[in-house]
């Protein structure tokens, strides 16, 4: 923007919907978007709520010239009255929660790729350029990897999402060379050694949940089809292949 005495320039910025980069993050009923270093996050579940109106006329004159008496109208209207749904705008709530990304992990990490928020709309998970960070909305804090180092060592190539109350994430061992699916326990610390941690024969491309089992696409082109158990709430975590 000029003017006669100065220039300024207004940055802008955008958001997308997590869907654009994270198609099947299992939960897509919540409504929030992502930016490159904050979420806006709408707590309410307006997407679910449906109400339902008739969209049939009543009024009662066609049936009183057809010398239908008002049960006869009532089966009618029963038997043949179509519906449609609309969201309440009553139900939907205008005010946004902004999350910005902790200064400490998106500083390095820039900028946000990965996001996804679980069944109950209350906990977020993110991944930057490397490691992840979860989003406690009941307690209102982060919570971040206590060793750096770990943090550094895997980036996420393959979507995230939640599985009861794991964080499942597609990802790349830089330390290790290879790829793997990792399963992080949202109530443990966020380390290593509390996650499971399986490695894939090639890399992850997108990651899918429904109910216990997980659907994983490949760069080898396949399908494969896993039936998890779980057996505690510290990360150990069965995982079988039930078709690949």
């Amino acid at each position: 923007v000029e003017s006669d005495t100065s220039s300024n320039i207004i940055q802008l910025d955008f958001v997308k919907s997590p869907l654009s980069v994270n198609p099947c993050m299992s939960n897509q009923r919540h409504l929030y978007l992502q930016a490159d270093d904050k979420l806006y996050v709408n707590l309410e579940d307006n997407l679910t709520r449906r109400t339902k109106i008739s969209i049939i006329d009543s009024s009662g004159e066609s049936y009183q010239e057809n010398g239908l008496d008002q049960a006869d109208r009532q089966s009618e209207l029963d038997g043949s009255a179509k519906y449609r749904e609309f969201v309440d705008d009553n139900e939907c709530r205008k005010q946004w929660i902004v999350l910005p990304l902790p200064a400490t992990y998106i500083a390095t990490n820039w900028p946000l790729r990965y996001s996804a928020i679980d069944e109950d709309g209350v906990n977020v998970c993110v991944a930057g350029r490397t490691g992840l960070a979860h989003y406690s909305c009941a307690a209102r804090r982060w919570k971040l990897f206590g060793n750096e180092a770990q943090e550094k060592d895997f980036v996420v190539t393959g979507g995230m999402l939640w599985w009861r109350d794991y964080i499942v994430i597609g990802c790349y061992s830089i330390l290790d060379g290879h790829d793997e699916i990792r399963f992080y326990p949202r109530e443990a610390r966020l380390d290593n050694r509390s996650a499971k941690i399986v490695r894939v024969q090639s890399q992850v491309f997108v990651l899918d949940i429904l109910a216990d089992q997980l659907v994983v696409f490949g760069a080898d082109a396949l399908v494969t089809i896993y039936e998890l158990t779980c057996l505690d709430n510290v990360g150990n975590i069965e995982m079988r292949c039930v078709q690949a």
